[in-house]
C-alpha cells in the first residue's frame, strides 16, 4: 500500500481527472487533496457529459433555461461555477507550491480544434469568465492549437496542451511554450503565476497498438507495452529539453509533461499499470478515482534505471516495426479520433441540457 510519503519520493504530482458538483459539496475533492496527494484537477467534455447526467444538475439547468439561456450558455455557466469551486479548493496548494501546482483545467470547445484564432479568443474569454489565477485553459495540440496556446501564454494565460500522442508533436508543444516564454522575457513580462503542461496520452495508444498487433498475429508479449514505451521516449525528450544547464540558467520554468488517459482500458492489465510505470520525477499524472485508488492500494512504482528503460522503449518500437505495425498511422488516427470523441461528447452534453430544459428527466 502506498502512502502520501511514497508519492512525494517519486517527485511526481498527482491530479484528479474528474469533476462533479457533488465532489465540491460533499468533501470528495477535499478528501482527495488531503488523503491522496491530489494537487490539481483536469476536466474535458467527456467528463462534463457524464457529470451532467446526475440529478443534482437538473434544477440549475432548468432555472437557467427558464431565464432564456441557450444550452451552450447553460453549460458554460455550470462548468465555470464548478471550475471556480475546484480552483478555490486548490488555491492553498497553488500558493504553497509557488504556482507549480494547484491548477484546474477547462477546455476550449473541441469544435474549434482547427481554428487558431477562435481557440485563442475563446481561451481568453473563458479565462476572464472563470477569473481564477490557478486556471489552465486546455487547448488541443493540433497545429492550430499550438499557435493559439502560444499566443495565450504570451498574453498571460496558463495553458494545458492536450491530445498529444507522438513524441514529434510533443516536441512542437515544447517549442510553442519556450517561444511564448522567451517572448515574455524579451518584453520584460513576468512568468510568475504562469504555467503550462503538455498532456501526453497513454492508454489509448495501447488500445490501438494492441489491436494492430493482434491483426498482425504478432507476439502477445508486445501487447500492453506501447503506451508506456511511447511515454518514456517523450519523457527522455522532456529531460533533455528542460533539465539541461542551458535551460536552467534561462530563468524560464519548465513546462511539465503530464500523463493523461492513464486508466487501464484492458482488464488483463494491472489497474494502476500506467501510474506505476510513469511515476517519473518532474511529471504530472492525472487519473480518475479508480486508478488513483488502485495505485494507493497496491501500487508498485517502477524505480528502474532510466537509461535502461529508454533503451527498452526503443527496442519495443523496433519490434513493432518488424511485426508490420505502422505506428505513425496509428498516431495520426488517434489525434483525429480524440478530437471527434470530445466533439461528440460536447454535442451530447448540449443535447442532455436541451432535454432537461424541456422537462425530460436526466438519465
Amino acid at each position: 500500500m502506498l502512502s502520501i510519503s511514497d508519492i512525494r519520493t517519486t517527485g511526481q504530482s498527482l491530479w484528479l481527472d474528474n469533476l462533479r458538483r457533488d465532489y465540491l459539496r460533499d468533501g470528495t475533492l477535499a478528501r482527495f487533496i488531503r488523503e491522496r496527494a491530489v494537487t490539481g484537477l483536469t476536466s474535458n467534455p467527456s467528463i462534463f457529459e457524464k457529470a451532467l447526467a446526475e440529478p443534482f444538475y437538473a434544477q440549475p439547468i432548468a432555472a437557467l433555461a427558464a431565464g432564456g439561456a441557450a444550452p451552450e450558455a447553460v453549460f458554460e455557466t455550470l462548468a465555470a461555477e464548478d471550475i471556480r469551486g475546484a480552483a478555490d479548493l486548490l488555491k492553498p496548494v497553488f500558493e504553497a507550491s509557488g504556482g507549480l501546482d494547484g491548477y484546474v483545467s477547462m477546455e476550449v470547445s473541441p469544435k474549434l480544434a482547427r481554428d487558431a484564432a477562435r481557440t485563442e479568443s475563446e481561451g481568453l474569454r473563458l479565462a476572464a469568465l472563470v477569473g481564477r489565477p490557478n486556471l489552465m485553459i486546455k487547448v488541443p495540440a493540433t497545429e492550430e492549437g499550438l499557435k493559439a496556446g502560444e499566443n495565450l501564454l504570451k498574453k498571460g494565460v496558463s495553458v494545458n496542451f492536450t491530445l498529444i500522442f507522438s513524441v514529434e508533436r510533443y516536441r512542437a508543444v515544447t517549442q510553442a511554450y519556450t517561444a511564448a516564454m522567451s517572448w515574455r522575457e524579451k518584453n520584460a513580462l513576468p512568468h510568475e503565476g504562469l504555467a503550462s503542461v503538455a498532456s501526453f496520452f497513454v492508454s489509448r495508444i495501447d488500445t490501438a497498438a494492441d489491436k494492430a498487433l493482434g491483426a498482425a498475429g504478432a507476439d502477445k508479449a508486445l501487447r500492453g507495452r506501447t503506451g508506456i514505451a511511447n511515454s518514456l521516449l517523450a519523457y527522455r525528450l522532456y529531460r533533455e529539453l528542460f533539465y539541461n544547464p542551458g535551460f536552467k540558467t534561462s530563468g524560464i520554468p519548465p513546462q511539465r509533461i503530464l500523463w493523461a488517459s492513464t486508466s487501464v482500458k484492458d482488464p488483463a492489465y494491472r489497474p494502476s499499470l500506467y501510474m506505476e510505470e510513469l511515476a517519473l520525477e518532474g511529471s504530472v499524472n492525472t487519473a480518475p478515482e479508480e486508478a488513483l485508488e488502485a495505485y494507493f492500494a497496491d501500487g508498485r512504482v517502477n524505480r528502474g534505471a532510466l537509461e535502461t528503460r529508454f533503451a527498452d522503449a526503443e527496442a519495443h518500437f523496433k519490434a513493432l516495426a518488424a511485426a508490420g505495425v505502422d505506428f505513425g498511422r496509428i498516431l495520426v488516427e488517434l489525434e483525429t479520433e480524440g478530437i471527434e470523441k470530445f466533439s461528440k461528447s460536447y454535442d451530447g452534453l448540449l443535447a442532455r441540457i436541451a432535454g432537461v430544459s424541456a422537462g425530460k428527466p436526466a438519465k
